[in-house]
Formats: structure tokens, sequence, C-alpha cells
């Protein structure tokens, strides 16, 4: 339910800035991945989302609404400590404008790993 929840609220949010943009202007974003119930009730934020994939979707749709562009301070998402299995690609639209408007992906609170490729048996050597 809660993911459901925040999913929701992550969409009206962004309905906000489209609709309002002037007045709902940002310095900065500031994108939560938590793929644990733990860890996302602890990050009760209205952009907290499962995958990585999720959070990079919702940054390409900002840019989309905004002319191309990220806030003057960019964007940051902060990933919670776990792993992530999600096969991500990165493109120009996932980059920043300039260099006060770049997309950093970090550790909130831990390791965090990555994994995109498919585990191969020992029986298959």
């Amino acid at each position: 339910i809660l993911g459901t929840m925040v999913a929701v609220d992550s969409a009206l949010i962004l309905s906000l800035l489209l609709v309002f943009p002037s007045s709902f202007m940002v310095d900065a974003l500031t994108v939560h991945v938590c793929n644990t119930q733990h860890s996302m009730e602890s990050q009760a934020q209205p952009t907290t989302f499962k995958t990585v994939t999720a959070a990079q979707n919702f940054l390409r749709e900002y840019k989309t609404h905004h002319g191309g562009q990220l806030p003057t301070g960019g964007a940051t998402v902060m990933i919670c400590a776990g792993t992530y299995e999600e096969e991500l690609t990165f493109t120009a639209a996932d980059s920043g404008n300039d260099a006060s408007r770049m997309v950093t992906y970090t550790s909130y609170n831990g390791e965090v790993v990555l994994s995109g490729g498919v585990a191969i048996p020992s029986s298959a050597w």
C-alpha cells in the first residue's frame, strides 16, 4: 500500500509542477529510492520510489515538462542501502544541463549494489 501511495503522491507533485510551474519552482530536486518496506517508511517522502528506474523516469518526465531543464541546483537521487536488480540504460535524457544542473546518483545510508547481469550457474563452466 505504501508503494502505491508514494506513486500517487509523486504523480500529484509532478502534476502540480506542470500546472503551476512558477508557483512550485524548486532550487534542486531530491529523489529517494528504497526497495525495502523499512527503508521506505523511514524515507516517507513524496518522491520515494522502489526502483532506480522509477526515479530515472520521474526525472525524465520532469525535464520533459520543463523545457528539458532541471532546477538550478540539479537533481540528486539518494539510493537506500540494498541490492537493486534492474536493467538500467543511461542516455542524454538522464544527464544534467550544465555544471550547476547535474544529476547525481548516490548512496543514502550504506552499500548499494546495482545488478543488471544474469547469474551464470557454476555448472555452465
